[in-house]
């Protein structure tokens, strides 16, 4: 159910998370699990990424089979495909939806074919979490394709889905470096 608390309130709960001390994953499930409450996201998983190597070092999610992370990985550097990661970090903005990047029609991406539609999902939205210039994860929102969505469950509009997720993308996870153990 899309949250009709707002982004402003949004804003304050995620930079309260950040101030709170949360090592990565308790952050990322935070703050993704809030996200996703309020932009009517079914699904998640938010990879924690080193930003010096650009190698994935921890992944929290929920509503996802983690079973497809080898396609996805095969899909993500090694396919041709729509909305890949390298390229949002390059984006004027990091966030994108894959129907909006496929004209309207998602079943034009191999991940959308081979994994997304296959597990139940009609939506994905990706976008760079940033610090100080520094890419530090990624995270990937999910919603039930339309036709297996329960009757009772209200969806945003797409603007308001894009509205709510470029603030969210932009300003939502700033502030908020993962903890790393002391080296040794």
């Amino acid at each position: 159910m899309v949250s009709t608390r707002g982004t402003a309130a949004l804003r304050r709960d995620v930079r309260a998370l950040a101030r709170r001390g949360l090592g990565s994953a308790a952050f990322r499930h935070e703050s993704a699990a809030r996200l996703a409450a309020e932009v009517g996201a079914d699904a998640y998983c938010f990879a924690e990424i080193d930003p010096d190597s650009a190698m994935t070092t921890g992944i929290v999610s929920c509503g996802v089979d983690r079973a497809g992370a080898p396609l996805l990985y095969r899909n993500e550097y090694g396919q041709p495909d729509f909305l890949k990661l390298p390229a949002r970090v390059r984006a004027r903005t990091p966030a994108a939806s894959l129907p909006a990047v496929t004209g309207g029609d998602p079943g034009r991406s191999k991940r959308y074919r081979a994994l997304i539609h296959p597990a139940g999902f009609g939506d994905e939205l990706r976008t760079v979490v940033q610090d100080g210039g520094r890419v530090w994860g990624f995270l990937h929102l999910f919603r039930r394709d339309r036709a297996r969505r329960s009757t009772r469950t209200r969806s945003p509009s797409p603007l308001k889905w894009r509205a709510r997720w470029r603030w969210a993308s932009v300003t939502g996870y700033s502030g908020h470096r993962p903890r790393r153990p002391p080296p040794g």
